[in-house]
Order: structure tokens, then sequence, then C-alpha cells
């Protein structure tokens, strides 16, 4: 007995101590005991035979934690735990890094990437076969060389579609299997590692055995932004990716799995799970085709640093099938979960030997919402999720007031959305067969297995042969030696695995709603005008939006480098957010942007779209803006001057422009010029100097110049040296460094420079002044009437006055009598319901619509009434007592005056003339008016026979085709018809009046066109005749002929909302011959400010009407009518005050309101009484003074 106890007690441990596998009935046998001793053995044997491992179909998985997403492949840097993935089928890795080395001069350096275990390397086959796809770069995919595979050529930027160029800077070596077996070369790794110019080289043992990996060349180059490592990104292709294989590969390694023998795998089942993965199923492409694919493949990374088991369930998952554990046969299996099943065994009252348990369906642990995260092999692996919602696919599946429950898996080895949304269907609506049922059945269930597909039927259940999966089989030994099998079911419904109708997904950035961090493409700014040598140095940068995304405004960037790192970005400015608050369209330029203090250099520019969540990526460079601003501040008060052929001045060295390509330019305490050139700062001069073209310079006060090279001479022949190409260089502004001059290379820098205009009346009387010009001339004048030099006072006589020329030597060098400007001023009482006003009659030369209609002191829309020359007729009749103040306006030209329109030829055909964009006309144009291409004539020597007209010489100017010709004895109104052997210079011209002329001086007008039409949005001017001997880049002048009545301004409306800033596109703001109204209320200059043609920062955003009056310019270059604006603020107690005016031309506003005289002030020439004294010192006071002549 005593042995027995012993044998029993020994069997006890040493079941419990090892890994038991046979089953009771063969242990007792195996040691021949029978009786009690037997009964006890069995009693002690109870033992769970086979279950199946799942994770998906788990019911308690809605109460899970959702599962992270896995993100991103992503490089890891070194460490000594790392563990390399595995990679079955097609996937990206980022790498490891395993080990670096660098060239002994620091500019190249050495990185291995270790990528991937190489499989099946451990169970006596052949290594799987890797090869490489893409390879990407910090975002940007690897070009390679044709020829060298291992040389990267480029870099493409697969969202603009461009390649920066990196030639010769990078190389990447492919192995597929350890540092012998290279894949793009025939150069081991080791050799690679072992250059001769590394500070740390590869020994013969550094063999990578069984790794996947890769080695990164890079050479440094800042400009090309190649001066460290960037995130990577490697494609590579595991020829092993039937699911049945890599399952088999992954538990059978030791290396990376789960170590088990080949003998403990049911191979079977994965050749059955292989065969159901490799059938075709059809799918509906993204396109609307169809197309077919397998049924299960494996793409993506086993993540090695998750335990095994989850592993293998996730791999399960990802085919849709169960992992099953036979502990009889010690085997580890899958069960293929597909629409066909065979009957392992009907279960019924006859076999059945225990009561029936089930568990009820618990709608909390049932999920009917799904989501399926997958590394989209679209989108290079990037992981992308879906979400399937039971209430969409087959909403008949839906208890009653179910709650929503939701469930996420993720599905490492699909990368493909169509496999992706199969799975999803599958798992959605097995979740809702999720009724279990344990029972207990004779010894025939011994014979069971997980997994095996039983009926039950039982009566008072209502069940006929109704399908369960079995997911555990427990074999039982009673006390009284009875063997049975407990048996764990769950639902089986096959037609939850039938094929579903699948369309494939592909994400655009485009589709439905769009993300605000997407804008697509962006596109390089570009410059369009350079302003190098204004007082503060500008230029223009045009920025064109991305082609999608929600766009508000854009930054501009810029620098030194065509491709720079995120440090090497310089800001520059945004541009403006659009009035209304809207996005900007895709593929649409932006208001253009002045860009100041950008100091010299050669940059590049880059844009970037802004919205109030997000910004895109930077732009591809612009063209490169190789920025030189020509203005200079200085400490010291001489600047010396120096000439030169080469940028550091030793070439040609000299103190003569004549021929010099470059400028010197040298500050200093004194007046003696340097001769070393390494004094001097050197400048290229554009145009270079030639024989004529001279260095000209403008003061900008305070020791500031600007420099610029031109053509120049001396005003009236003996006064200052200015610049010649007046519209481009005022010579009010700038001079010319005179060669002839006594110190000619040099510049005193607290001299102002150009020529100082100067206008006034004096005392009555008539007489001669003469003024000495130069040692040998002098000039003789006339003044008419009286000039007086009063302190504020506008100047004029009332039948002419006289402008003087002085230079900057205090010499009078000229005189220009300036035009005459008329102005009334009427004022209304109106009656009830009054309409029709007539005011003062004015002169037959009054143009029509040249007045300011005020009502009650709000200036009037033109939108508010109607005008002929005589009367003014409101739209809505007047209340009573309303007062109405119409000030007419007129103006007369004094002589024949070519008045610069602020726009260049762009092309000429026939009759139509296009001026050139970006300009605006500054004054409407109309039909009617005189345009000329040349405002300065010609004077030459020549003779007339017959019709041929014969220039030996031109003095000034250039002859054109309609130029009249005048001279001592010519015909009047001969005209120049047609060129000859000339075209504006020396040559022969046919003329329309036939007559012999001898050799002598004559002149030649500007031709004058006259205007038939005009399209601000085309930029077109209409002529009545064709425009002849006209090119691109001349010059458009308004010709007002002597005598002749012109507008004393242009009229602009537009209606704002809520803006603080106006841009107009058909004119153009001319800086301080502009008056702005805002619903009718006068504005004063603190009240906005003009910057790069926009009307902006005004107080507040502002909505209503906006009225422009902008004056046109007379013939001395000031605003028609020389108005002066005042704005002071009202003194409490005071209602006297101090301004000099011009009797009959003053006007008073206050607060934006036009008061009234004489019920609102008195006013003499020096000042004026407001009827009310201020009770305030708010009120602003807008004083306002023309220069008179008399009544329009």
């Amino acid at each position: 007995m005593k042995i027995v106890l012993f044998f029993i007690n020994f069997l006890l441990f040493f079941f419990l101590c090892t890994e038991a596998w046979a089953i009771g009935s063969i242990i007792v046998g195996a040691i021949g005991l029978s009786g009690f001793a037997a009964t006890a053995v069995a009693f002690a044997i109870n033992m769970v035979a086979s279950s199946i491992i799942s994770k998906v179909f788990a019911p308690d998985l809605p109460n899970e934690q959702a599962q992270p997403n896995p993100g991103s492949p992503q490089q890891l840097p070194p460490a000594g735990d790392n563990k390399l993935p595995v990679v079955y089928g097609t996937g990206y890795v980022g790498g490891i890094i395993t080990d670096l080395s660098i060239t002994s001069n620091n500019q190249t350096l050495y990185w291995v990437f270790s990528l991937s275990e190489v499989t099946n390397t451990e169970t006596g086959g052949s290594p799987d076969t890797f090869t490489f796809g893409n390879v990407y770069w910090g975002g940007k995919r690897c070009v390679f060389d044709t020829t060298d595979l291992t040389k990267v050529v480029g870099l493409y930027d697969e969202s603009t579609t461009l390649t920066q160029d990196i030639s010769g800077y990078m190389n990447i070596y492919f192995y597929k299997n350890g540092s012998n077996q290279p894949v793009n070369s025939s150069t081991s790794a080791i050799t690679i590692m072992s250059d001769s110019n590394l500070v740390y080289k590869w020994d013969a043992y550094k063999l990578m055995s069984n790794t996947v990996f890769a080695i990164i060349k890079l050479t440094y180059n800042a400009s090309l932004n190649l001066t460290g490592l960037n995130q990577t990104r490697f494609q590579i292709t595991n020829s092993r990716s039937a699911p049945g294989d890599c399952i088999y590969d992954y538990l059978t390694s030791a290396r990376y799995g789960a170590a088990l023998k080949t003998t403990q795998i049911d191979t079977s089942s994965l050749t059955a799970l292989n065969n159901y993965s490799n059938q075709i199923i059809s799918y509906t492409t993204y396109s609307g085709g169809v197309s077919t694919q397998k049924r299960y493949v494996f793409n993506g990374v086993v993540d090695t640093e998750q335990k095994i088991m989850p592993n293998i369930q996730t791999m399960s998952d990802c085919c849709n099938s169960l992992i099953k554990y036979n502990e009889i046969t010690g085997l580890w299996g899958v069960i293929v979960q597909s629409p066909t099943y065979s009957i392992a065994m009907s279960l019924d009252d006859s076999n059945i030997i225990s009561a029936i348990t089930t568990s009820p369906i618990d709608l909390s642990n049932s999920f009917n919402i799904i989501e399926v995260k997958f590394p989209d092999g679209t989108a290079k692996d990037t992981f992308a999720s879906a979400t399937y919602d039971l209430a969409t696919i087959d909403p008949a599946l839906l208890f009653p007031n179910e709650p929503v429950n939701k469930q996420s898996i993720n599905l490492n080895l699909v990368n493909s959305s169509v496999t992706a949304q199969y799975i999803a269907n599958i798992a959605l609506k097995s979740s809702r067969e999720d009724l279990q049922v344990q029972l207990e059945i004779n010894y025939y269930g011994l014979q069971l297995e997980a997994g095996d597909i039983v009926t039950l039927t039982n009566n008072n259940y209502g069940w006929s042969n109704k399908l369960f999966r079995i997911s555990k089989v427990t074999e039982k030994f009673s006390d009284t030696g009875q063997v049975t099998a407990v048996l764990a079911l769950i639902e089986y419904n096959p037609t939850v695995f039938n094929d579903v109708s699948v369309t494939e997904f592909i994400p655009s950035p485009n589709s439905g709603i769009s993300s605000p961090s997407i804008f697509g493409s962006v596109p390089a700014p570009t410059i369009s005008t350079t302003y190098t040598s204004v007082a503060n140095p500008s230029f223009v940068v045009n920025v064109t939006s991305s082609s999608s995304g929600i766009i508000q405004y854009a930054e501009i960037w810029y620098s030194a480098y065509q491709y720079p790192t995120s440090s090497q970005y310089i800001f520059a400015g945004t541009t403006e957010i659009q009035a209304s608050g809207d996005p900007y369209n895709p593929n649409t330029a932006f208001p253009a942007v002045t860009i100041f203090n950008v100091p010299a250099g050669n940059w590049y520019f880059f844009s970037r779209m802004v919205n109030s969540i997000s910004s895109s990526a930077y732009s591809p460079a612009s063209a490169i803006l190789n920025w030189r601003p020509t203005t200079f501040q200085y400490s010291d008060r001489y600047l010396a001057v120096a000439y030169a052929d080469n940028i550091t001045g030793t070439s040609n060295f000299s103190f003569s422009p004549t021929n010099r390509l470059y400028y010197g330019l040298c500050n200093q305490t004194g007046t003696t010029a340097p001769t070393s050139a390494s004094s001097y700062n050197w400048y290229l001069a554009d145009p270079a100097f030639g024989t004529n073209k001279y260095l000209i310079y403008s003061n900008r006060q305070s020791r500031k110049f600007s420099f610029e090279t031109d053509f120049a001479a001396k005003a009236a022949g003996s006064g200052a040296f200015v610049p010649t190409t007046t519209q481009d260089f005022p010579p009010s502004l700038w001079a010319a460094l005179d060669p002839t001059s006594t110190t000619p290379n040099i510049i005193d820098l607290d001299q102002p420079t150009g020529q100082v205009i100067q206008t006034g009346t004096t005392s009555t009387g008539t007489g001669q002044l003469n003024i000495v010009n130069s040692p040998d001339g002098k000039v003789v004048a006339k003044l008419d009437q009286f000039l007086d030099f009063g302190p504020g006072l506008t100047t004029y006589t009332s039948s002419g006055i006289a402008s003087l020329t002085i230079d900057i030597y205090g010499r009078v060098v000229g005189f220009t009598t300036p035009d005459n400007f008329y102005m009334t001023i009427d004022t209304f009482t109106a009656t009830s319901g009054q309409t029709v006003f007539t005011p003062t009659v004015r002169a037959s030369t009054y143009i029509t619509g040249q007045d300011l209609i005020f009502r009650n002191g709000a200036l009037l829309s033109t939108g508010d009434y109607t005008e002929t020359n005589s009367t003014f007729t409101l739209n809505v009749g007047a209340t009573l007592n309303d007062t109405l103040q119409c000030i007419s306006m007129r103006a007369i030209s004094s002589a024949n005056y070519y008045d610069n329109s602020h726009l260049t030829v762009s092309s000429v055909a026939t009759n139509v003339v296009t001026w050139a964009s970006p300009a605006q006309p500054y004054q409407t144009i109309v039909a009617g008016d005189l345009m000329c291409f040349n405002a300065n004539g010609s004077t030459f020597t020549g003779n007339i026979s017959g019709t041929t007209l014969t220039v030996s010489s031109v003095t000034t100017g250039t002859l054109y085709i309609g130029s009249i010709v005048t001279g001592t004895g010519i015909t009047s109104g001969t005209k120049i018809t047609a060129f000859g052997t000339g075209s504006g210079g020396v040559g022969t011209y046919t003329v329309n009046n036939s007559q012999t002329i001898a050799s002598q001086t004559m002149g030649g007008t500007p031709v004058a066109y006259t205007v038939s039409s005009v399209n601000t949005t085309t930029r077109q001017i209409t002529f009545t005749s064709t425009v002849l001997g006209v090119s691109a880049g001349s010059a458009i002048y308004n010709l007002r002929p002597a005598g002749s009545s012109y507008r004393v301004f242009s009229r602009y409306e537009d209606d704002l909302t809520a803006v603080s800033s106006y841009t107009p596109t058909t004119w153009e703001f001319q800086s301080g011959y502009e008056l702005p109204f805002i619903n009718g209320a006068v504005q004063s200059d603190q009240d906005y400010d003009l910057v790069s043609g926009s009307y902006t920062n005004l107080p507040a955003q502002t909505t209503g009407k906006l009225v422009i009056i902008q004056f046109s310019g007379n013939n001395t270059t000031t605003p028609t009518g020389t108005p002066q604006n005042v704005s002071i603020f009202t003194t409490i107690g005071q209602a006297s005050y101090t301004f000099s005016n011009t009797t009959g031309g003053f006007d008073l506003y206050a607060n934006g309101m036009l008061y009234l005289n004489p019920s609102d002030y008195t006013s003499t020439s020096t000042g004026y009484t407001l009827v009310n004294t201020p009770v305030d010192n708010t009120t602003i006071l807008q004083q306002q003074t023309f220069a008179r002549a008399g009544a329009a």
C-alpha cells in the first residue's frame, strides 16, 4: 500500500512539474495500475486538451482601452537594446543607426542603418530574398544615377514635383544579407567602411550577419542643406509574404520569434491558410473600375520589441484566422475562418451528459463600430485608419436601443485598404455571433479539438442543428474513472465570412472638407521691380497662392541658400489679408509686397501659405536676387570717388569715369581723394560710364545718399551739373559729379543736391532784373506786377506769376510762368424739395464735372446728382433750409506742357498703345485728350530739297514721324511723313511740303495723338490715328497746349466694407496730390498713410463711400491750384485763428465737415473767426487754401 501511494504522489508531482501531454488513461496504462490506484490517478488528471487563442473576437474587447496608433516608420538612434524589426512582404522602415564614421577632414559622414532581420535562416532552408525600393531623405525621394546605382543625383519633392540636384554629395549602398551581399554595387560593406580617409574603420569581422542594412555616405554642403542626418525611410521587400509561411517563420525563429521546434508546428493548417489566402477576390477601384487581388498577403513590419504572443495574435488578425494549440499533440496551428466547413460531430441529448450553460448576449460587450488602422502602402506606409459602423453596413443586425461600442484593431501587416476593409467587415459582423455555450459530453468528445464545427440540437432552447465552433476542449476524469469532455462553444455563422463588396480607398488632400493643414504645391515668389537708389531702398515681391488649401495670407522669407535649413530662413514680411476677410483662392496672385531694409547680398526668396491653424511648407527658392542697394548712410562729411574696372578697384584704377565699369566710395574727413584702391568700397556702375555717363547722387538728409549712373549736363547750359533723364532722376533732387569742377572726386555730404525751385511775387513795378549766370552771360527777366515772399502765403498775380529755378550755388538758371488756377465758391439755402441749383456763370473753358458739391457740409457722391456746365440737379429733393455749397475749379495752361502720365509703352499695334504693367495712371484719360511719347522735341541741323529733309547732325532729342519742322523760311505746317535713311537721328526724311531750304538749325515738335478711347482693364489707349515711330519703354505724356483748359483733378469713388486699407486697381495714388473723403467727410493726413500704393492705416475698420479727389500736376510739378492743408485742434474759448490764405480760395473743415462762410465763420487773408466759440479742444480744423487767380 505504501508503494502504491508513493507512485501516486510521484506521478502527481511529475505531472505538475513537467509538460504533460498524454491523457489520463495513457498514463495509467503506462504504469500498469488498476482498481483504486487507477481511479486515484484519473481523478488527479484533468486538463485542457486544446483551445483557441483569439484577440479579435473576444467578447470583452469593447471595454478594453483602444489600441494606440503605431504611427509611421521612424528612424531610431543608436542604442544597445535596439531590436531589428522583421519585414514580411513589402514595408517601410526608418532604420536603426548602428554605426557611424567620418573622414579626417570632417567633410564626409558614413552612417550604417540596420533595416530588418533576414528571415528563414534557422530551419535549414535558404534565406529569403530581400530587395530595395524607394528611399526617402528628409521626406524627399532619392533619385539614383542610372549608371552608378549607389549615387544619389537628386532629391525629388513629390508634393511640388521639383528635384533638388545633389549629384556628387550622397551615395547609398544596399546589402540584402550581411556585409558581403551587396545589392546595387559589387563592393562589400567592409570595403566601404574601411575607406582610408575614415577616422574609424571596420575590420574584417564586421559581417552584419542575417541583417538587411544600408550605408549612407554624405558629403557636407551647406548651400544644398546637406549638413547632417535627416529622417530616413527605406522600402524593402521580402520574398516571404504568404501568411502561413510568415507565421511559420516567426513561430520557429529563435532570434526574433517564438523559438518553437518545427515538430511543434501544425504545417497542414498553415498550408490550408496559404491556399485560402491565395484565392482571388474582386473589388471596386477608387476610379470606379473592377480589379482583383489575393485575399490575404502580408506586407508590413513585425515589431520585435513587442512580446511574442501579441505579435502572433496580430499576425492571425491580419489574415482573419485563429491561433490554436493542442495540448495532446503539442502542436501550434491556425484555424482558417472561411464560409466552407465540415461537421465534426452532432451534439444532442444522446451524447450530452450535463446541463447546457449559456452566456447570453451582453450588449455592453458587443461592439458595433470598428476602427481599423493599417500602414497605407500608397502613402509610404503612413498609418491610415477607417471606421465602419454596423448601422451603415447592416443595420438589421443591431438590437433595439443598443449602445454604441467601438473596437479598434491594428493590422500592421496589411498595407491595402481593400484587405483592411475586408477584414473589418468580417470582424464587425462576427461580433454579432457572440452566444457562448458550455456543456459536457461523453467520451466521444475526446476526439474533438478546438476549431472544429459542431451542431447542437436542444428543444428547450429551440435549437435544431445550430452551428457552433469549439473554442476549448477540456478532458475531465471523474473520481469514478469516467472520462468525459467539457466543451466551450461559440456561435458560428458561415455567411459572416462570405466575400463582401469593397471599394479601394485612396486619401486625397482635396476630397471632401479640406484639412486646413494641406496647402498643395506652393509656387516660388518672383521679384518684379527693384528700387536701389531711393531714400529707403526696396524691391517688389510677387507671391501666388498655393494650388489648394485655406489661405488667409502668405509669409515672405529669404535666405542666402537655395536649400536652407530651418534656421537659415530670414523673415521679410507678409502679404495683406483680404479686406473681406475671406481666404484667397488657390493659384491667385496676392497684392504685391514692397520689401525694405534687406541688406546687400545674393538672396533667394521663399513664400509660405498661412491660415489661423497651420502654415504650409516653404516654397521652392525664387531666382536669385543680386541685391545691391546704392543708398548709404555716412558719418564723416566728405566722400571721395574713384573709378576702376573690377570689384576690388585694382584694374584700371582712375579718377576719371570714362569707360570705367565700377565706382568706389570712401567716407573721410578731408577733401583729398585717396590713391589706394583698398581705401574704397566698390560698386558696379549700371549702366557703365562709357564716354557720356556720370555718377549721380541725391541727398536723402542726415548724410544719407543715393547713387546711380546717368547722362548729365549743366542746367540751362551753365548751371548745376544734373542728370538729364528727368523722368527717372528729377534734377530738383539729383546732382551729378562734374568732371570739370575744382573737386571732381569729392562730394560734400552736408550740401543739398539738385536745383531748388522758388515761386513768389514782389512789389508792384516794372523794370529789368539783370542776373549774372556765368562770367560771360546774363539773363534779363521782366516780372509782371509783384512778388511777395510773405510767410505762409501762396503767391500769385492777376495776369501771371513767375517760377524761378535757382541752382545749388544760388544762381538763377531759368524762369517758368506757372499755370493759372481759378476757383468759385457758391452757397445755396434750399427750399423744400428743391433739386435744381445754378452756380455763378462759369467761364466757357470750364470743364463739366470739375466741381465739388457739399450738402450740409458733407461731400456728395456723383451718384447723388447730375450736372451740366451751368446747373446741378439732386436726385432726391433737398429738405427745407439744407445748405449746399458748390466749389468750381478750372486751370489754364500757360505754355505747351507735357505732363508725364506715369505710364510707359509696352507695345504698339497700329493706333492702339498698351501701357506696361503694373503701373496705372494718376489721372483719368478721356477721349479728346492729346498724348505724346516725347516731351522734349528735337533740335538739329538740316536742309530741305523738295520733299526730302536731310539731317546732318542732331543736337537734342529724336525726330519722329508726325513731328512739325520749324525754322527760318520753313513753310508752316511742314511735317515729317516718313523715314528715309534716318530713323530718329542723322539721315534723310520725307516731309509733306515741297520747298528748298538751305542748311540751318531746325526744330521738331513732339507728335501729338488724339485719344479715341481708353480701357484701364486691358491697359490700352486707342487713338484716332496710327501711332508711328514709338517703341516699348517710351514714356507717355499728356499734352496741354498753351492757353488750353485742363482738368484740375480726377475723381475716383468706391464702396468699402469693413476695411482698414484700400488699393485701387485701375489708377494709382500720387502721394501729396490726394484729398480723400469717407462718407462725405474729408480725411486729414493724420487719418491715413499711403504705403506702396495703398490707402492704409485707417483709424478703424471703414465701411461706406470712399471718394478720392486727386489733383493733377501743373507745369511747376506741384498739385494744380497749389493746395495747402494744415490741420489744428480748436482751443477752448478761442474763436479767432491765424492762417494766411487766398481770398476766394479758402475752405475750412471741422471734423471732416465743410464749414460755410459766413454762417459758420468769417475770414480775411490772414485768418478767420468762428461764429461759435469752441468749448472743447478736440475738434479738428482742417484749413485749406488754393493759389486762386480768379473766378472759375
